[in-house]
């Protein structure tokens, strides 16, 4: 952390990096508001640096974890004081990127260019292991299974992301898209209907809780006439999504 502060603190670095913030300010970005380019760069930083058996994020030593942190600091500044909460994103993006690319090639069989010929030859042999290949077939059972008898989830944004999708709600809007309101964009037909049940309890619950708090902000308040209604931060929109998702069993997680 002392390495990564002191290059924070090199002075003129937003003249040669990409500057990171929450605020957007002009010439600034944020994850989730820059079109994917961050999610390209680390996976970049990954490939560069992937030579050891990395089959997922949790295979890659905490060391090595925070040395790919480190490169992206090289060419990123950002107020030192959210370096937590960017850690937090990078490492959310290396889990989701790692595997995304390792189970890519594992399927294509075909060998990219970010492996090595002898790395490469001990991937693929383990991979074809007995234990591998039940914890696989584990796994890919455990995805299309239909938890609670909801069905295997989908949604209906085609090719786009979560973060695609809160991005262009944000523009939208012209605030900060909820986690309730990017759910719904994803999860609602062009003719109103919802693309499985388990999206449709989960959506329903949320609207429910969300009626209530107003109704109960809207009584509690005094200050408040007729023509106005009571509204919810960001935040607090958020926690309602996530009890509601909680309340049905079904914690989905909005990945990029």
């Amino acid at each position: 952390m002392d390495l990564i502060n002191s290059m924070l603190a090199q002075p003129g670095r937003e003249q040669f990096t990409t500057v990171l913030s929450r605020n957007l300010e002009p010439n600034t970005t944020w994850f989730g508001y820059d079109k994917s380019s961050l999610t390209h760069k680390i996976s970049k930083i990954m490939k560069k640096k992937f030579n050891k058996p990395f089959y997922s994020w949790t295979c890659v030593p905490k060391d090595r974890q925070e040395r790919y942190f480190v490169e992206f600091v090289k060419s990123h500044t950002w107020n030192p004081f959210v370096t937590g909460l960017v850690q937090e994103h990078f490492e959310s993006i290396c889990q989701l990127r790692m595997k995304g690319m390792v189970s890519d090639v594992r399927t294509s069989r075909e060998q990219p260019n970010w492996i090595g010929d002898s790395l490469w030859k001990q991937m693929t042999a383990y991979w074809d292991t007995n234990a591998a290949v039940v914890k696989s077939k584990k796994a890919s059972a455990a995805r299309k299974s239909e938890r609670n008898g909801l069905g295997i989830h989908k949604h209906n944004s085609e090719q786009k992301s979560y973060m695609q999708i809160e991005q262009e709600l944000t523009v939208e809007l012209g605030r900060p898209a909820s986690f309730g309101e990017v759910f719904i964009k994803a999860h609602t037909k062009k003719d109103g209907t919802y693309v499985d049940f388990k999206a449709e309890k989960v959506i329903e619950a949320y609207k429910r809780k969300k009626e209530e708090k107003l109704a109960d902000l809207a009584k509690d308040s005094t200050e408040i006439s007729d023509e106005q209604q009571p509204l919810l931060s960001v935040e607090e929109d958020n926690e309602l999504f996530i009890q509601s998702a909680m309340t049905e069993e079904i914690f989905l997680v909005l990945e990029a």
